[in-house]
């Protein structure tokens, strides 16, 4: 038996077994949560809503931030399409309520169009 092939076949064996193992890791477990920005984000809306709270239009939109990242912090979000999502679905009342805004043309899928448009 030829050395090298033996030791070529080995690594490509040890690859193809350490490709299988990440590929099949979970990834929808959620991250450290010292990784997601939402508590910083909701502690300096916080600090501004104290800063600005004779503002009755500036409170009302940083009292809606800090309900969203509260939110996102809780469903353990990323930043990122994931996060986008659940802030879209908390903002409109739920998955239904999104689809019924945003599916202008009634077909039930949301095409990239009625995305932008909504």
């Amino acid at each position: 038996i030829d050395t090298d092939s033996m030791v070529q076949w080995y690594r490509s064996t040890a690859a193809s077994e350490l490709h299988r193992q990440n590929s099949t890791a979970r990834w929808d477990t959620l991250p450290r949560r010292s990784m997601m920005p939402w508590s910083r984000e909701r502690r300096s809306a916080l600090a501004q809503l104290r800063a600005f709270k004779d503002d009755a239009g500036r409170a009302l939109r940083l009292s809606a931030l800090i309900e969203l990242y509260s939110h996102l912090e809780q469903e353990g979000a990323m930043r990122g399409l994931q996060a986008l999502v659940l802030a879209i679905f908390f903002k409109a009342g739920g998955e239904s309520m999104a689809m019924d805004v945003c599916n202008s043309n009634g077909t039930g899928r949301l095409s990239l169009m009625e995305f932008v448009g909504s």
